[in-house]
């Protein structure tokens, strides 16, 4: 059972002065000042979003600063650090999710090709025998490997084959740990997937 929020904001029906949500974003504008405009978009629709669901669904009072950065750079709640939250992007399409475990989520595009020069560095035999060279299933398989490693709070800095995914069983290993899977659609160009940690 998954206790996750999820919001998705796409970005083509959305402009840049309805995302200055009510912050003191100056710590947001130095770290991206050098940012193009759509990569700006994104950040901001982002943290829009999380700022939205940690109001609305936990009640939590907002404030600048109210995001961190840790040693590799990656965001997490200051104020509220029983809380996880994930990101994920792709063209226009910005997804959060938020929950009492740690979570992670990938969303690619359905059309997106996953050029792989040896596949076996990316997917174990049984993946790859799954996968059937099937094009969207090595797409989701994709997406579990990158959210579960986002999960566990390494992400891409670690060989995706050491994620072990049972699509069947909707369920990942890494490294001991257990990760359950929940895999959506956001309408029919975009695939995703959440993966939360099992609690230890």
């Amino acid at each position: 059972m998954f206790d996750v929020i999820i919001k998705t904001l796409d970005l083509e029906k959305v402009e840049i002065p309805e995302l200055h949500f009510n912050l003191n974003q100056q710590s947001f504008a130095k770290k991206y000042q050098n940012a193009g405009l759509d990569r700006k978009k994104q950040l901001w629709a982002s943290r829009y979003l999380l700022a939205e669901i940690l109001n609305t669904s936990f009640q939590a009072v907002i404030t600048d600063g109210f995001l961190g950065y840790d040693q590799f750079h990656r965001p997490y709640i200051s104020e509220q650090s029983h809380y996880s939250f994930n990101i994920s992007h792709t063209e226009n399409t910005v997804v959060v999710v938020v929950g009492m475990d740690e979570v992670g989520v990938d969303i690619e595009s359905w059309d997106r090709e996953i050029n792989l020069n040896n596949p076996r560095k990316v997917f174990s035999p049984a993946e790859l025998n799954y996968a059937n060279d099937d094009s969207r299933i090595i797409l989701k398989l994709w997406t579990v490997k990158e959210a579960v490693l986002k999960a566990a709070g390494v992400g891409l800095r670690v060989s995706p084959n050491q994620v072990l995914v049972d699509l069947q069983a909707h369920s990942a290993l890494f490294q001991d740990q257990c990760f359950n899977l929940i895999d959506f659609q956001i309408g029919n160009q975009i695939c995703g997937t959440i993966a939360q940690k099992l609690g230890d």
